[in-house]
């Protein structure tokens, strides 16, 4: 499997997460494709490996099975698994009020000083 960021964003894909080396990532960036990777490198890595689409995987000591959600971030990665995708929404949703409103209160309080 050959794999360049041009031909992952011509594919559709919304962001790689690599357990593993990625080299040029401010120029993989630029192209607008967001990329997690365990480390960088200035080598060149091996693009012609095996890879699989569509089957369960161990990633960063984690397993990624297909359907579940990857949400990633400027803080890093986390997966939802597909079981539990609603249920975790929906908690989100909650604790995004709950912070919200919270920081409302600092902020009252610190205009009440």
């Amino acid at each position: 499997m050959i794999c360049s960021p041009e031909a992952v964003l011509a594919k559709g894909v919304a962001g790689v997460v690599i357990d593993g080396a990625v080299r040029d990532a401010a120029s993989i960036a630029e192209l607008g494709l967001p990329v997690w990777a365990a480390a960088r490198t200035p080598a060149g890595p091996t693009k012609n490996g095996p890879g699989w689409i569509g089957t369960t995987i161990a990633c960063g000591g984690l397993v990624v099975a297909p359907g579940d959600l990857i949400v990633g971030d400027d803080d890093g990665v986390a997966v939802v698994p597909q079981a539990i995708i609603e249920r975790t929404q929906t908690r989100l949703v909650e604790i995004e009020r709950f912070e919200a409103e919270k920081r409302e209160q600092y902020r009252n309080q610190a205009r009440n000083r």
